[in-house]
């Protein structure tokens, strides 16, 4: 999707990403959740659900891929964001996985990557 909204992280403003994906994922406890060995019938025990943004960056500077970068170092940060489920943007804890960017030319940073995944 080309995502035209805007970002925040710790309260400021990001770079406008270029493509934006939101999923969400189901966390279930390890002893409530299996199979019926007799049966096959799945059994659960949701514990939590949580979001994880994905997101890339057109081209960048290398001072703005700094910058962001360095906005998602923090162990966790606050991100406002447009939200799927909810229809509106909202505001909640993250913590950044993989990040990566690309070398590219003219001093600039190519394929810029980072997921976000709700604490």
């Amino acid at each position: 999707m080309l995502y035209q909204g805007t970002l925040y992280v710790n309260g400021v403003k990001v770079p406008t990403p270029q493509t934006y994906t939101w999923s969400i994922e189901d966390l279930d406890s390890e002893e409530g959740t299996g199979r019926n060995n007799a049966t096959g019938e799945m059994f659960r025990d949701r514990v939590a659900s949580k979001r994880k943004l994905s997101f890339t960056w057109p081209p960048l500077s290398v001072a703005d891929t700094s910058r962001l970068l360095k906005a998602l170092e923090p162990e966790f940060i606050e991100v406002r964001y447009l939200d799927a489920r909810e229809g509106d943007y909202l505001t909640k804890t993250f913590y950044a996985g993989p990040q990566s960017a690309n070398c590219g030319h003219r001093s600039r940073w190519l394929g810029i990557t980072a997921n976000l995944i709700e604490k």
